[in-house]
């Protein structure tokens, strides 16, 4: 990194910086030499110098009743550098407290076809988090008959503990016929859910929403506590009226 790059990222701009290296080089200084060498208006050196003043980087005495201006000591930067930590350490237990009354903004991800539907179950398993669903399981296993299988197992080899409500037919029965211990499954049953082609997952502060239509699949994963907590109480509440 050489000089000018260094000042930049210590918070000087293009024209404090070319004032601040043209003044070390000449010392003791009007503001008219320095116009000259810098080649802008002096109004203009002016304003940089007050800014620069401002900053402890430039100093100046007045002889004979002219004005002379001179660059502080290179030193100083260092100086300036952890005197300003000084005053940030002083107030971060404040800034912190108003760190908390932020309140959190929901994150949200869409992800598109059937690719986009696995990526979200796949952030499911690595949450490794209980799962309380509603699934549509008949629209869900035409959609990835060959993926839900080894969903099932990575879910299983994750520990992952799944509470389910989904239709009542006679594929689903089948389906979840004495699998539901070994597949760490509690299954209950609601009318009429396989006339909505989604499934939701609810896992940890998140909320999955796949829509599983063959046409027009995708993904929304929502990141936010209330958003969560909202779900979980919807399905807890329709989960103690569902029939086993």
């Amino acid at each position: 990194m050489d000089k000018e790059d260094a000042l930049r990222q210590f918070g000087l701009n293009r024209f404090e910086i070319k004032v601040y290296l043209e003044l070390l080089k000449l010392g003791s200084s009007k503001a008219n030499t320095i116009s000259k060498k810098v080649g802008w208006p002096r109004s203009t050196v002016y304003s940089v110098l007050d800014l620069l003043a401002t900053g402890g980087l430039v100093s100046h005495v007045i002889k004979s009743g002219v004005k002379y201006f001179e660059a502080a000591d290179p030193s100083s930067l260092v100086s300036i550098l952890k005197e300003k930590e000084k005053y940030i350490e002083s107030i971060l237990p404040e800034l912190e407290k108003m760190k908390g009354v932020v309140k959190e903004k929901p994150k949200v991800e869409f992800f598109e076809g059937k690719a986009g539907i696995k990526s979200v179950m796949d952030d499911l398993i690595r949450a490794k988090r209980p799962v309380a669903s509603f699934s549509s399981t008949k629209d869900i296993l035409k959609l990835l008959q060959f993926y839900v299988p080894q969903f099932i197992r990575n879910r299983v080899r994750a520990g992952i503990h799944i509470k389910l409500l989904t239709e009542k037919t006679e594929e689903t029965e089948e389906i979840m016929k004495g699998k539901d211990k070994s597949e760490l499954r509690e299954t209950r049953f609601i009318p009429k859910l396989g006339e909505i082609p989604n499934t939701v997952y609810i896992y940890g502060n998140k909320v999955a929403i796949l829509n599983t239509e063959t046409d027009n699949s995708f993904g929304v994963l929502i990141e936010n506590e209330n958003i969560a907590k909202t779900h979980k109480l919807l399905f807890e509440t329709i989960w103690e009226r569902a029939k086993y």
